[in-house]
């Protein structure tokens, strides 16, 4: 941990062996340092595997918030699509400083599923930070559009503060004229 390079080389090599031999990486999510569980987090989210899902899923509410943020990327590398649902969930479940980790790992995603949850995410958190975040996630996606304009509407229920409405109908100018 202390070398960073020579971190980067060994999970390098890891990374080839890793899809193999999964079960050697699951045993390290319960270790008690929390940049071994990191590691790991990260290793089996280079994996992929719908195997691997749901301990991605656990490690998203791992007591470490590196290990939380590094397990909803993991978790949206490893799942595609099929982690909207857990990562959604795990905005509303989980500690409030996975918010922004969890924004970044939808952002991330392609498919009408992500964009939806991070339209949701605008629509019903409380914290304002991951909101614009979100926001702005859309504002880059194919069909985010569309969705902007929506919770830019008055007529959006729930209705967003005025300061968002704002924000979104401008996202939605700029992402309509080719604006990446």
């Amino acid at each position: 941990e202390q070398d960073r390079d020579r971190r980067a080389r060994l999970l390098g090599v890891l990374r080839r062996i890793v899809p193999s031999h999964p079960r050697t990486v699951l045993k390290r999510l319960k270790d008690p340092r929390w940049y071994v569980v990191r590691n790991a987090v990260a290793l089996l989210g280079v994996a992929g595997g719908a195997e691997n899902i749901e301990h991605l899923a656990e490690a998203v509410k791992h007591a470490s918030s590196e290990v939380r943020t590094a397990a909803t990327a993991a978790l949206a590398a490893a799942g595609g699509t099929a982690s909207v649902p857990i990562l959604r969930r795990s905005l509303d479940e989980g500690p409030e400083d996975t918010g922004l980790a969890v924004v970044g790992a939808l952002g991330t995603l392609a498919g009408p599923e992500a964009s939806a949850a991070l339209a949701d995410i605008v629509a019903n958190s409380r914290d304002r930070s991951v909101r614009e975040l979100a926001l702005d996630r859309l504002a880059h996606r194919g069909g985010g559009r569309e969705l902007l304009l929506q919770l830019g509407s008055r007529r959006s229920r729930p209705r967003l503060a005025w300061g968002l409405r704002r924000r979104a109908r401008k996202l939605a100018a700029g992402s309509g004229s080719g604006e990446r």
